[in-house]
């Protein structure tokens, strides 16, 4: 019986949290409520919580949580733009607990969760119990910029990043362009004004009226993204040619306007800073490194998404401990990956048993 079967005999619930402006959150709860909580932070911005996370995690131990953050999943909202920043998913998260009914919980994330996640357990210390992260951001413009220049290990002269490019340069070129707004320490080094300029034509693409320029470049920009989210064909491993093949002309559509709805919406949140000021979760987690919890971190040494350099700096906390996959990309492929995740929330909520 794997991992996720097991959970299937398990109580479950779900429910709709009203929030401001026309959110409704969505949360499930898996197993039950005497053993221990841990709250699960999904990717994106623009992603969903989904059952297979479930792997992770043993129901004779532990309740697991999981909730689609604004305009993402399951939940519902009039207008997606509006009220939709870090600081109103911090929000949600914390209500997510409360219709709970608990107190606090372990947080368990990955890329843009684990940056959701740290920077909730800054503003609610009490709230999280430790963390369980995996492929951390974090949200500084080096991270930012990474997927677009040589300081994310992006291949510049790798056939993905030069096809991404030209096609990007070719439906932008009648636009005008106004590169990424990089901090101050960034706008001396070339590669990363170049990554602003190349993220300012994604920038006028998909603020374009012209829907058709803007699907061909989500589908250049997915692409792409694909290739650096691991070192194996993911197109190959997932059978997506097959299951493209497969849809009607109308399920294509639809995919293809849910695609561009949650690149539209990452990009919300990449072109705003995710609405953070610069460095803030590196430096706060400086400021609070003799009181900050119990933390696990797994991160692939191939990573070309959330490069591992970027977030080394955190092993120099006490209360961190982080390990390094050799290959692993950002994306979870191999059983062994899997088991190496789940070791280390093992670690972190053993001395609670």
């Amino acid at each position: 019986m794997s991992c996720v079967d097991r959970w299937q005999t398990q109580e479950r619930r779900s429910g709709f949290i009203e929030r401001d402006h026309g959110h409704v959150i969505y949360y499930a709860a898996h197993g039950s409520a005497s053993k221990t909580p841990v709250l699960l932070f999904h990717g994106g911005p623009g992603d969903a919580s989904s059952e297979s996370s479930l792997r992770y995690f043993n129901p004779e131990h532990d309740f697991v949580i999981r909730f689609d953050q604004r305009a993402c999943g399951m939940s519902r909202c009039q207008e997606r733009f509006e009220a939709n920043q870090t600081q109103d998913l911090m929000g949600d998260a914390l209500a997510v607990l409360d219709a709970l009914g608990i107190e606090s919980a372990y947080f368990f994330a990955s890329s843009w969760g684990a940056c959701l996640a740290l920077i909730t357990g800054i503003a609610a210390p009490s709230r999280v119990r430790g963390f369980c992260l995996r492929s951390v951001f974090m949200a500084t413009a080096a991270e930012i910029i990474a997927p677009f220049s040589k300081l994310g290990l992006a291949r510049p002269r790798s056939p993905e990043y030069q096809r991404f490019r030209l096609e990007l340069e070719g439906l932008t070129q009648t636009l005008d362009i106004r590169p990424y707004a990089l901090p101050a320490a960034l706008c001396s080094d070339v590669d990363a004004v170049d990554a602003a300029m190349l993220m300012g034509r994604l920038e006028a693409a998909l603020s374009s009226s012209d829907i058709a320029l803007k699907c061909a470049a989500m589908r250049s920009y997915k692409a792409y993204e694909l290739a650096l989210l691991s070192p194996l064909n993911l197109r190959k491993f997932w059978g997506l040619d097959l299951l493209e093949a497969e849809m009607s002309e109308a399920d294509q559509r639809s995919f293809e306007a849910a695609e561009l709805e949650s690149l539209e919406l990452f990009w919300h949140y990449m072109r705003s800073a995710c609405f953070m000021e610069e460095g803030k979760i590196p430096k706060a987690l400086w400021d609070l490194r003799e009181t900050w919890p119990r933390t696990e971190i797994v991160h692939g040494a191939l990573d070309q998404l959330c490069p591992l350099h970027l977030i080394e700096n955190l092993k120099r906390l006490k209360s961190v401990r982080l390990t390094v996959l050799s290959e692993m990309g950002h994306v979870v492929t191999t059983e062994e990956e899997v088991i190496a995740i789940s070791a280390a929330y093992r670690r972190l909520t053993s001395q609670a048993r």
